[in-house]
């Protein structure tokens, strides 16, 4: 089991536990946070790609 540091009360917690003992902040983890922005990007890719192709059979 890893310990990691609470962002909120610097104490030492599990890797695993998704909210700190101490203080209650739930852990965000980098990979959530880059899980949502790469999903951005994704639609906002879909709906140019999507955007362009109607375009081009317009014509």
């Amino acid at each position: 089991m890893a310990l990691t540091t609470c962002m909120e009360c610097k104490a030492q917690i599990s890797s695993k536990a998704k909210a700190c003992p101490q203080c209650g902040k739930p852990r965000s983890t980098f990979l959530t946070e880059l899980g949502c922005v790469v999903l951005v990007l994704l639609a906002l890719g879909a709906w140019f790609l999507y955007s362009c192709l109607k375009e081009a059979a317009a014509f």
